[in-house]
């Protein structure tokens, strides 16, 4: 069921607040939800992504809180319907790793991300542009808790 409209202006209001009405980041945001919601539903994998964006943008305007609240509710729809080892549900959790260690929740950050790097480096590749972006979200948390990311089955020699 379509969300109502007071629920979508709640969504992208913080990106006109911060960008100005006009900004492209708040038409598009604004555009893709409406889009989506509208024709799609709420669990539709399109509307899935629209939330997922905007809460991108909501992470790089500083709004950590909201950008979490999106983040978690796109991963949960892409796991309920794309599973836990789907590239796209791989991708939102390193995302929602990123907005969790700029609120400077760095372990369950590292969790994540540990999690979504592994899950991508399997599904895709090591070289796949998601599986680099997930690394380096690993690296960056792992450098703010002043160490290296955990591997597993190291060789030793």
């Amino acid at each position: 069921m379509p969300v109502a409209a007071g629920a979508l202006a709640g969504r992208w209001r913080p990106c006109r607040a911060r960008l100005g009405e006009n900004h492209p980041d708040t038409l598009r945001a604004a555009t893709e939800l409406v889009w989506a919601y509208r024709d799609l539903g709420d669990h539709h994998p399109d509307t899935l992504t629209a939330t997922n964006n905007l809460a991108t943008t909501l992470r790089d305007l500083g709004d950590y809180v909201r950008a979490r609240q999106l983040k978690e509710e796109a991963l949960a729809g892409r796991r309920r319907l794309l599973g836990e080892q789907h590239p796209d549900t791989l991708h939102t959790m390193a995302g929602l790793a990123a907005i969790l260690a700029s609120s400077n929740q760095l372990l369950p950050a590292r969790r994540l991300a540990e999690q979504a790097h592994r899950g991508l480096s399997s599904q895709l590749g090591r070289e796949h542009p998601l599986t680099r972006e997930a690394h380096r979200v690993l690296k960056e948390i792992a450098a703010r808790m002043g160490g290296r990311p955990a591997r597993r089955n190291r060789r030793r020699t």
